[in-house]
């Protein structure tokens, strides 16, 4: 998956999708994958009509506790980018990818939000896996006035 600047897409080859071997992607999906309303319920019927949440969604309607609804892209889209939210931005994060530790695919994860300019919020996630002795850390840049990531 890669960001296109008006959100992300997955990359192709000759077999299908392009698989990585991080855990960005799936942090990039909790954080940014939308559904800010919380809002799967049904099965995709009719086919073809407009859905704002993430298609993976619903293989989990009878579990809304193991579906993406991004706690923190809600909040940027609802609170003030200042040095009196970041905590609730790490909250927000944290709960996000909570499930990588419920499930036992990590060991740990933390977020540690920062303002590098205003306006400009940095996420920095640090994952911990049993079989690494360093943590993996991924930080992603939003900008509020563009109302999405940059790189």
């Amino acid at each position: 998956m890669y960001e296109t600047l008006s959100g992300g897409d997955y990359a192709l080859n000759d077999e299908g999708i392009l698989l990585d071997n991080s855990l960005k992607t799936i942090c990039y999906i909790s954080l940014f994958g939308g559904n800010l309303e919380g809002s799967t319920e049904v099965d995709r019927k009719p086919r073809g009509a407009l859905y704002l949440d993430y298609w993976g969604n619903v293989d989990y309607l009878n579990d809304e506790t193991q579906q993406f609804n991004s706690e923190f892209e809600k909040m940027l889209a609802h609170t003030a980018i200042n040095s009196g939210n970041l905590i609730e931005f790490e909250s927000a994060a944290e709960v996000d990818l909570q499930f990588l530790v419920q499930q036992q695919l990590v060991e740990s994860v933390s977020a540690e939000a920062s303002i590098l300019n205003p306006g400009e919020l940095k996420i920095d996630i640090v994952i911990k896996q049993p079989s690494q002795t360093e943590p993996e850390t991924f930080s992603f840049l939003w900008k509020e006035t563009l109302q999405r990531l940059s790189f």
